[in-house]
């Protein structure tokens, strides 16, 4: 057999292991069956979840066999009905045991309709038996016992069919196939990443109206000043009183003085300003770049965690580094409360950022997180 199975059989006449088949291709009529021994049968199955593809045989077997070495080898999970009212069909399940040995699934689940504490094989003795041999115990129509009615449960529990699919597709098949894209995130987390969103957009909103308002008091005592520069000039003194020499050239406003090149000591503090704010390449002057956001942040972080956060957005950052950022979160919580508050946010960003794409969370999802970064940094 090309494609992993899973092995389906029953202990008691009663129940036909091709239910099971019947019931997780949830069909009346079930397709046709490969035969892969003259005891086996298989039924394609395809697996189509959130996060993988995978084609799986769902095989039947009336008694107890292992098939050929293929067979063997293909074998992923096994699922047995037994009747716990009839002592005797536990028995042949435990039968089924030296068989199990040598084909070592992975999934054992035991099935009954439904186990209660009087039955042959009470339900604890059928749980201890699960839990001793490694196998889960599933009831297809579980009867809650009055007892257990009055307790509120907060943690519901699958139960029928719908616990067997659900192990199964739990299960890593060797020849699944990973989606690209997955669609991760509850609808909890989904509002959490909005309003976080709507929150910064409203802080850069505010600060950008208390920026245009600092903008316009500059720009008026700008201008205030360049009138009483200009008045000055007209009447030939500088700022400190001092009359403008005729044929001195002179530099931002401020004349040149004797024996000092580019200007006397006022123009010195003025043009080391701005000499350091602009940079000269091939006699053109440019303006000075500021460092990016990501800069700042990493010349915040030790080497290990930077090694930590560019693991995690790759796509084979393995589960090393995620527990390891888990156990570091507290530590760099206790770092970021000692940053200012823009370059706080900013460093909670990345590090929920790398989290976000760790467990392979959707870019569009907090796309626009990251203009809103930059916009609160500070220059």
């Amino acid at each position: 057999m090309a494609a992993p199975c899973a092995l389906f059989a029953s202990c008691t006449d009663a129940f036909d292991p091709d239910e099971f088949i019947r019931l997780i291709l949830d069909t009346e009529i079930l397709p046709a069956a490969q035969h892969v021994t003259e005891s086996i049968k298989a039924y394609d199955w395809h697996i189509d979840t959130k996060y993988y593809t995978a084609d799986v045989s769902l095989c039947t077997s009336l008694k107890r066999t292992i098939g050929n070495q293929q067979f063997a080898t293909a074998v992923q999970a096994f699922i047995v009905y037994f009747d716990p009212k009839q002592e005797s069909t536990f028995e042949l399940m435990k039968a089924w045991m030296p068989y199990l040995e040598q084909i070592e699934p992975e999934i054992l689940i035991l099935v009954c309709n439904n186990s209660s504490h009087t039955d042959a094989v009470g339900r604890v003795a059928a749980q201890q038996w699960c839990i001793d041999n490694c196998f889960e115990l599933v009831e297809l129509n579980p009867v809650q016992d009055k007892e257990e009615e009055d307790l509120e449960d907060d943690f519901v529990e699958t139960t029928g069919i719908r616990r067997i699919i659900q192990a199964l597709h739990a299960h890593t098949w060797p020849n699944l196939e990973l989606k690209q894209n997955p669609v991760i995130g509850s609808p909890y987390y989904r509002q959490l990443l909005k309003e976080e969103s709507e929150l910064k957009a409203n802080e850069v909103k505010s600060n950008s109206k208390e920026s245009c308002d600092n903008e316009t008091v500059s720009n008026n005592d700008s201008e205030k000043s360049k009138s009483g520069s200009k008045s000055e000039g007209d009447s030939g003194h500088s700022a400190l009183g001092e009359p403008v020499g005729g044929g001195e050239p002179a530099v931002g406003g401020v004349p040149v003085g004797d024996g000092v090149p580019g200007g006397g000591e006022e123009s010195v503090g003025s043009g080391t300003d701005e000499a350091s704010a602009l940079t000269a390449e091939g006699g053109k002057a440019t303006k000075k770049e500021k460092p990016c956001k990501d800069e700042i942040i990493d010349n915040l972080l030790p080497e290990d965690d930077l090694a930590l956060l560019a693991s995690l957005g790759n796509e084979d950052a393995g589960e090393e580094s995620f527990e390891e950022m888990f156990e570091k979160l507290r530590v760099m919580k206790e770092k970021a409360e000692g940053m200012p508050l823009d370059q706080r946010k900013a460093y909670a960003e990345k590090i929920a950022v790398s989290f976000w794409k760790a467990i392979g969370g959707d870019d569009d999802e907090i796309q626009g997180l990251d203009d809103l970064e930059d916009e609160l940094m500070p220059s």
